[in-house]
This record gives C-alpha cells, sequence and structure tokens, in this order.
C-alpha cells in the first residue's frame, strides 16, 4: 500500500523538484553588488560602502568607501569574494576595529582586510601587509 502511495505521488514530486531545484541554486549563485553600512563611534557616525563594479572582468574587485561624518575618509581597492564586514575590538583598546572579509580557504579560514580604529583622531587605518584570519 505504501508503493502505491510513492509511485501515486511520485509525478508531483518530480514537478516539485524541477520547479524548486532552480530556485534553490539561484539563491546560492545569487551574490550580492553592494553592501552599506554604519554604525557610531564616541560621536562620530561612521559608513562603510563595499561596491562591486558589474563591469570589471575580476568579479572579486570591490571598491571600499569609508565614511566619518557623511565625510570621505579613505578609498581603496580590495579583492572580496563577498561582501562582509565584522565590527571587533582586535588589538584590545576597546574599539571595534573594521575587518573587511577576503575569502575563505579550502578549509573554510576566512581571511580579512584590517582597519585599526586610531581613536586619537578618530579614523580607521589599514594595516597593510597583514590578512588576519579565523578559523
Amino acid at each position: 500500500m505504501q508503493l502505491r502511495i510513492l509511485a501515486c505521488c511520485t509525478p508531483y514530486m518530480k514537478t516539485l523538484i524541477a520547479i524548486l531545484f532552480p530556485l534553490l541554486i539561484g539563491s546560492f549563485c545569487y551574490s550580492q553588488d553592494k553592501l552599506d553600512t554604519t554604525w557610531k563611534i564616541n560621536n562620530h557616525q561612521f559608513r562603510v560602502l563595499l561596491e562591486r563594479n558589474e563591469n570589471d572582468p575580476d568579479e572579486l574587485k570591490t571598491q571600499i568607501t569609508l565614511f566619518k561624518d557623511n565625510q570621505p575618509l579613505l578609498s581603496d581597492s580590495l579583492l572580496c569574494c563577498a561582501l562582509m564586514v565584522d565590527l571587533n575590538d582586535i588589538n584590545g583598546d576597546s574599539y571595534n576595529d573594521l575587518q573587511i572579509f577576503q575569502c575563505s580557504g579550502a578549509r573554510a579560514n576566512e581571511t580579512f582586510n584590517l582597519y585599526l580604529f586610531q581613536p586619537y583622531d578618530s579614523v580607521f587605518k589599514k594595516v597593510k601587509g597583514l590578512k588576519i584570519g579565523r578559523t
């Protein structure tokens, strides 16, 4: 009896899978082209804007613009597999530092570009030549 129920449902299941499978795969293949986030430190508002140039043949190249109180603070071009930003106190000074996701390796080790917050003049400074990671 159970075999008949499964056999009876099979055409419907095939149709359902045929409809849902492209939707599921498409959602995993989608990548965003822009990330815009804002936060406050002391009395200053910071904003980071990550944008991918859709016309660029190097699809991982991302333009970063960091704003302080709506004024551009720095601009840079990075390689990013996904547009992700983390705010964590990396150097133990009780201020959040900016981490911009770069990629993840074969063993899921994530690497980030690091911008340390400088409290004496309220700016972020890129740490050059250093890619931090977490496992």
